[in-house]
């Protein structure tokens, strides 16, 4: 009697057991419906250089369950909160530190003035387009000719450097360069996107020299690239008149100098009159800044914004001087054979021959081929001339991080003109140019010109 009494309360146990379990699973089935599982969300994140790597993300879209609630006009008011917290959860996965297509699309067409238009034409509609309510967005982009290859939106889905450098070539109609010199150059046959933003400074290489195609742009990346894309709206059009040494000539970048890198990346004009080996004082046998003015003025050369180097070569020729004491420019006082008096001589002469365009000093980065101190001196020296005579300037020395005494910084971004495997210290190549000298010059630019 007793086994059979037990027997029945094993049972009854069962039966509610299996009633337990089902009610289970029944709650999960319906959560999976609303939202994604974690499998689908998860992305694995890893260090490598200064690149974030995040595996694809494996977006499933609550499509089904939202189909089911458009059904009634109550349920399609719901949609939008549904949408809401699935889209928040990707967010929770990877936006903190990285951006989504959304906010780069977004950002672009922002930085560059382009309208966000709504449109009803079916071509310009993606697969996945009903549920977001970004579509319009989406859509004027490949109105535009930004995203013309994509069928699908994932509005959510993080920004790898791939997709953003496709969207600025794209929208910017910049040509296509074909090649890089890096360490991951077998992961970059037909990366022409990739390669032509690195060529245009808009990313750079990593401490390893990889392109990193793949990597995942960061807020801080895109900040910069779009602040990077505003100026273009005040420098496009607008003409540079340049003089300098060397440095502005883009000796370490096969004559393509800071004015010529600049007018293609901005869409200006330019016209370059600096040359290797220039100096602001008396030199034999070299060439003066002060006969580049002279020259561009007897070719009735103008522009919408001057530029000017030096002081490299002087500190060379070691002849420094002192600045006058006086507000007069004194032409010829001093005869311009010291550095201080034919730095005086060159701005003296621009300020009185273009009254009405602005101009500035750009001085030396932090070389190795004389004593730091000596290159300190040069270089405060021609800040104090530029304070004095009221000439804007922009400050490499001491504000761009350009530092060649670093040796990776000097066999990165410095060109091996001498053919030793290694930087000269002196002269910038192209990834030189764009990281150190560029921001700082164009951000001046935009300031004067605005």
């Amino acid at each position: 009697m007793e086994n059979h009494y037990l027997n029945r309360k094993t049972a009854v146990l069962a039966i509610l057991l299996v009633i337990a379990t089902l009610l289970c699973c029944a709650c999960s089935a319906k959560s999976a419906e609303i939202l994604p599982t974690a499998t689908d969300n998860e992305a694995e994140v890893s260090q490598s250089g200064n690149s974030l790597y995040v595996e694809p993300l494996k977006i499933s879209s609550p499509q089904n369950y939202i189909q089911s609630l458009s059904n009634t006009k109550e349920n399609k008011d719901n949609c939008n909160g549904v949408y809401d917290i699935y889209s928040k959860t990707l967010n929770d996965t990877v936006s903190e530190t990285v951006v989504s297509r959304k906010e780069w699309l977004q950002s672009l067409m922002d930085s560059l003035n382009i309208d966000i238009t709504t449109t009803t034409d079916s071509k310009l509609e993606f697969t996945d387009g009903e549920i977001f309510d970004c579509k319009y967005l989406f859509a004027s982009a490949r109105q535009k000719g930004i995203i013309n290859d994509y069928d699908t939106i994932n509005p959510y889905k993080a920004v790898s450097r791939r997709y953003a450098s496709y969207t600025i070539v794209n929208a910017l109609g910049y040509e296509k360069e074909t090649h890089i010199d890096c360490a991951d150059s077998n992961s970059m046959f037909g990366e022409y996107n990739l390669i032509t933003a690195i060529s245009y400074g808009y990313f750079d290489l990593d401490e390893e020299d990889n392109a990193n195609p793949d990597a995942l742009v960061t807020k801080d990346e895109m900040e910069k690239v779009m602040n990077d894309l505003k100026k273009i709206a005040v420098l496009r059009g607008k003409k540079i008149l340049a003089f300098g040494d060397s440095i502005m000539r883009g000796d370490g970048n096969y004559k393509v100098g800071i004015p010529e890198l600049i007018a293609e990346k901005y869409f200006m004009d330019v016209k370059n009159y600096s040359l290797g080996g220039a100096t602001f004082g008396y030199a034999e046998g070299k060439s003066h800044i002060s006969n580049q003015i002279v020259e561009a003025l007897s070719d009735y050369e103008t522009g919408d914004i001057i530029l000017v180097n030096g002081l490299t070569n002087d500190i060379v020729k070691d002849n420094k001087g002192t600045m006058s004491g006086d507000n007069d420019f004194a032409y010829g006082r001093n005869g311009r054979k010291t550095f201080a008096s034919g730095m005086e001589y060159a701005i003296g002469f621009l300020k009185d021959n273009y009254t009405d365009i602005p101009m500035f000093f750009i001085n030396a980065h932090n070389m190795t081929y004389s004593p730091e101190e000596k290159e300190k001196e040069y270089n405060n020296l021609a800040l104090e001339i530029c304070k004095k005579w009221d000439m804007d300037y922009v400050d490499i020395f001491n504000k761009s991080g350009f530092n060649c005494e670093d040796e990776y910084t000097c066999d990165a971004f410095t060109a091996d003109i001498r053919g030793t495997g290694h930087g000269d210290s002196i002269h910038p190549n192209q990834r030189g140019y764009h990281k150190f000298y560029l921001p700082l010059i164009t951000d001046k630019m935009a300031e004067l010109l605005k």
